[in-house]
């Protein structure tokens, strides 16, 4: 049942309120959420107590005095996100009731607990209060990290609001960027993710009776057409005098559309290449990279085993994590790093191997807060990498 701190005082408190929210991982325990304020009881101290270490943790630049002012200031409120008892996450927020806005103060997942989609989840039921409550628009200053997550929940940085509502309420924040989110009074906001669902099943249904349609303008776009036009070759720079012809394409482009993208396949094109038709020379080229792969493959699984590589032996769910690839441009785990080592032909040495295990860590930092247990990690892993890599060959085979 969803939980009601000081029911009697709190206006969050309707029958339709009492329905818990479905959470998308209970493994460990159910979550449910809960409204906590300073109400003088014990228990309520030692929730805010919680969610105040847990806002000093994953906001490690903002004040420690400033965050514990707030947190238990009677006048702002908390609904924290919970497994049992426990606090794991929580928005600090402020009703002004008679403007119809919140304030948004602090917003944090414990780091335990991140990568889940909770923040979502916790945005979407703020928002479902403040459907309850009257409450027209948000309110909020980021930094320059968090303006990514509050875009995706829906804020902007266009007030649209007149500055009469809220110039005077809420605190100033230098460095800070004011954000604003409406709130529409008929939006399910609760059940946001089933009903964006439906809508693309919709979409999606829409499409298929339009499938002939589409299908009519397949053969509008063959590449023969471009024997029409000037050779597009004469167009690129060096391109001709380097041997590629327009026959050459047409011919990959026919051999790709049947399906044959396989190395072998590639390697039967006439590309204007130099090869070394020696024997010897081959044998030898493949004795080395045999040998490499061995090198590199002791050294992953060294890394692998590593007690901070944790975050790091799987991609990152971008169902999940929705905004990764707007901030990470070039996704890299250790599981892409063991592919690109079967391959054979992706790591010509260690230094390569070591510039995409460097990279993984780089992303990890630039997504995570300075001082999260991500962040720790990355950090942790960086300096291993060195040592790891520096190792000779018959160390390698001993702790193998």
């Amino acid at each position: 049942k969803f939980q009601i701190q000081n029911a009697k005082m709190s206006p969050y408190n309707s029958k339709r309120l009492m329905e818990a929210p479905k959470s998308e991982d209970e493994s460990n325990g159910p979550l449910h959420f809960k409204i906590i304020f300073n109400d003088g009881k014990m228990e309520t101290m030692e929730q805010l107590a919680s969610l105040k270490t847990i806002f000093m943790y994953q906001l490690p630049k903002m004040p420690r005095s400033y965050i514990v002012r707030y947190v238990f200031d009677r006048r702002h409120k908390t609904l924290a996100i919970c497994r049992g008892d426990t606090p794991i996450g929580g928005v600090c927020f402020r009703h002004f009731e008679k403007q119809k806005f919140l304030e948004i103060v602090f917003l944090a997942i414990s780091g335990t607990e991140q990568v889940r989609g909770y923040g979502t989840m916790l945005m979407n039921e703020l928002k479902h209060f403040a459907t309850r409550n009257e409450v027209t628009f948000f309110l909020t200053y980021a930094d320059n990290f968090a303006t990514r997550y509050f875009r995706k929940q829906g804020f902007k940085t266009e007030i649209a609001e007149p500055r009469e509502r809220w110039d005077g309420y809420i605190k100033d924040y230098d460095g800070g960027t004011l954000m604003e989110c409406g709130i529409h009074p008929t939006i399910p906001y609760r059940d946001f993710k089933e009903v964006l669902e439906k809508q693309l099943y919709f979409i999606i249904a829409m499409t298929d009776s339009k499938e002939k349609l589409f299908k009519r303008g397949e053969n509008s776009f063959k590449l023969s057409s471009l024997k029409s036009v000037t050779d597009p070759l004469r167009q690129i720079p060096g391109a001709a005098a380097a041997g590629w012809t327009t026959k050459l394409i047409e011919r990959a482009y026919e051999e790709q559309k049947l399906g044959n993208e396989s190395e072998e396949n590639m390697m039967e094109f006439d590309f204007p290449v130099q090869r070394d038709n020696s024997e010897r020379e081959t044998e030898l080229n493949r004795a080395t990279t045999n040998q490499l792969k061995q090198e590199l493959r002791m050294i992953w699984n060294h890394v692998y085993r590593y007690k901070h590589a944790w975050p790091f032996r799987q991609p990152v769910d971008t169902n999940i994590v929705i905004d990764y690839l707007d901030i990470v441009k070039v996704p890299m785990d250790l599981k892409k790093i063991k592919v690109n080592l079967e391959r054979g032909n992706v790591y010509k040495n260690r230094a390569q191997m070591k510039e995409d295990m460097e990279l993984m860590c780089k992303n990890c930092r630039t997504y995570n807060a300075d001082g999260s247990e991500y962040f720790k990690a990355a950090e942790n892993l960086s300096l291993f990498l060195k040592s790891a890599f520096e190792m000779p060959l018959e160390d390698l085979k001993t702790i193998n």
